[in-house]
């Protein structure tokens, strides 16, 4: 079919640019080359973490002296000299709490898989049996803070409904002269725990997969995070409600305090106590991984091609 001709003083439309549709302007084409630039010469798109004090870190194992998954971990008592390298849970953190307690448990090599983590890849966890176990502190508190301070642990219950109730990090007394501050599951159910105050927030519990619980005390209100992310919280400034000052130990897997002590059944890794400079927690400060630099990246040309389309 031939093109008809021009018609004299006929108003012919313009042939569409080439490059319209094709091309980026210069403001996101600058922004794609800057990131790709900054991932190539080693930097990272992740938050920074913010000057948190780790008071107490119990990795799982990987601190601990001959620590190999699938390994019993040695029963200890009061008796043992401290520090003996070879009765211990090791706290990572400079305080090096000892722990006491236990037996029938081990480690286990079925760690949280969402990648590395900020503080470091995990490679063990402890593995509870609900058997009669728990680990403590031998007379001490992680600390007696009650505000600016919070903990966090990964967790993998072997049990979908614990009914009677169990302690999987505590920090002070739970279930007699209660006191302090820590997370539990209750039935089917995970939770921040306040004691002479109750329960905050709450989470189904996985037993396929690992769940990051963390609950932080700043400035009168308490706030329970579910991998990384708000949940619930009590309190405000202006009426602040804070939990009762902690005594007693920290414990793993149960409560030596309780009748019955509340055990817990199933894996716990990476638990860290921890505390701030007032007003300045970020959930950046917790132990989960962040999106990743690449996948960020991603996100971004993807945008970019939409913007495109």
């Amino acid at each position: 079919m031939s093109t008809p001709p021009n018609r004299p003083n006929e108003q012919r439309p313009k042939p569409e640019p080439q490059t319209k549709g094709k091309t980026m302007n210069a403001t996101p084409k600058k922004l794609l080359v800057t990131l790709a630039g900054a991932l190539l010469l080693g930097g990272s798109l992740e938050p920074a973490m913010a000057a948190v004090t780790t008071l107490a870190w119990y990795r799982g194992g990987e601190a601990d002296s001959g620590a190999t998954a699938g390994g019993a971990i040695p029963a200890m008592n009061d008796s043992i000299s401290d520090p003996d390298p070879t009765y211990k849970i090791m706290d990572s953190s400079v305080n090096d709490q000892y722990i006491v307690g236990g037996g029938d448990t081990q480690w286990t090599s079925d760690v949280p898989s969402a990648g590395e983590l900020p503080l470091g890849a995990s490679t063990l966890a402890y593995k509870f049996t609900g058997n009669g176990m728990l680990y403590r502190t031998k007379n001490q508190l992680t600390t007696t803070l009650n505000d600016s301070v919070g903990i966090e642990c990964w967790v993998k219950s072997s049990v979908a409904n614990q009914a009677g109730g169990a302690v999987i990090a505590y920090n002070g007394t739970f279930g007699s002269g209660s006191s302090g501050f820590g997370l539990v599951q209750i039935g089917a159910t995970y939770y921040g725990d306040l004691e002479g105050l109750g329960t905050v927030g709450s989470t189904p519990v996985s037993t396929s997969e690992w769940t990051h619980l963390a609950l932080v005390m700043s400035g009168g209100v308490t706030t329970f995070y579910v991998n990384g992310v708000f949940n619930a919280s009590v309190g405000t400034v202006a009426n602040p409600v804070l939990p009762l000052t902690p005594t007693g130990v920290f414990t793993f897997g149960g409560s030596p305090y309780a009748t019955p002590p509340y055990y817990f059944s199933g894996n716990v890794d990476e638990t860290r106590v921890f505390s701030f400079a007032p007003g300045q927690f970020s959930v950046n400060d917790l132990n989960i991984p962040e999106p990743a630099a690449v996948s960020l990246l991603g996100l971004a040309m993807l945008g970019l091609w939409r913007r495109r389309a």
